[in-house]
């Protein structure tokens, strides 16, 4: 597997909702802070989505949190490669993948350390709940199902 391009709309730590305006991806919007209930208001890992790939429920393309030793900004592009998927009720699905730096060291869930997995789902699941958190096989599955 290549892997896919992601775009970052929020950096790990942002405290500001930023997503991409759906007729301009050139304009990033700030939709004020992230509420609190979610993580405290702190993004817990870089975030953004996979270009070209929509998401058919939201029409829009399919979001990740990307795992990574590296600092990511607003708007770097980056390839990465998914190691799961988190399955929520308003079909807003939320693809897990690591870049480069992680590759060699986490190829699927089981690898990721709990306390990381822990603060991305106690964030993604705060409004809208989680129905369950899949594997790499069932990410790609998800990802190919968008193409």
């Amino acid at each position: 597997m290549d892997g896919f391009s992601a775009i970052i709309e929020m950096s790990k730590g942002d405290t500001r909702r930023r997503h991409f305006s759906f007729e301009d991806k050139s304009l990033l919007l700030d939709l004020g802070p992230i509420p609190e209930i979610m993580g405290g208001g702190v993004m817990p890992e870089a975030y953004g989505f996979l270009e070209g790939i929509m998401n058919k429920t939201e029409g829009d393309e399919v979001d990740v949190v990307v795992f990574s030793e590296r600092e990511y900004k607003l708007e770097d592009k980056l390839h990465v490669f998914p190691i799961g998927v988190i399955i929520r009720s308003d079909g807003d699905h939320k693809v897990l993948a690591v870049d480069d730096g992680l590759r060699g060291k986490i190829s699927d869930l089981q690898d990721m350390p709990g306390e990381r997995m822990r603060s991305v789902s106690d964030f993604f699941g705060a409004v809208h709940p989680i129905s369950e958190i899949k594997g790499k096989e069932e990410a790609l599955e998800y990802i190919e199902s968008c193409k």
